[in-house]
């Protein structure tokens, strides 16, 4: 017991796992969700899920003058590792920065 307070471990163990499990459920909705953003008027245009993930990058052909289908293609995949990249550090910094708020605790879902 906690002071006055009794203290329920099965109870807190049942409502860790069902937060565990409710941060599953967020995470799999998220990853079925897209999200579309688009920079100089529609010259780039970028579509990620939920999570995080780039799933698409499209440049119009007129940033670059003439340029042939291959190089872009080529070009586009470059923005889109690069990019993907850039989030993949993001979240290890933050999953960083969580556990030292946590003590080092594992965080469920990340």
């Amino acid at each position: 017991m906690f002071g006055n307070m009794p203290f329920d471990l099965s109870s807190l163990m049942e409502q860790a796992k069902k937060m565990q499990g409710n941060l599953q459920e967020m995470k799999e909705r998220l990853a079925q969700e897209e999200v579309e953003a688009q920079a100089g008027g529609g010259l780039v245009e970028l579509k990620l899920n939920g999570n995080g993930d780039v799933l698409s990058v499209k440049i119009d052909k007129s940033i670059y003058g003439q340029i042939n289908a291959e190089d872009m293609s080529f070009l586009e995949g470059l923005f889109s590792a690069a990019i993907s990249d850039a989030l993949k550090k993001e979240k290890e910094l933050y999953k960083a920065e969580l556990s030292a708020v946590f003590g080092g605790l594992p965080i469920p879902g990340l």
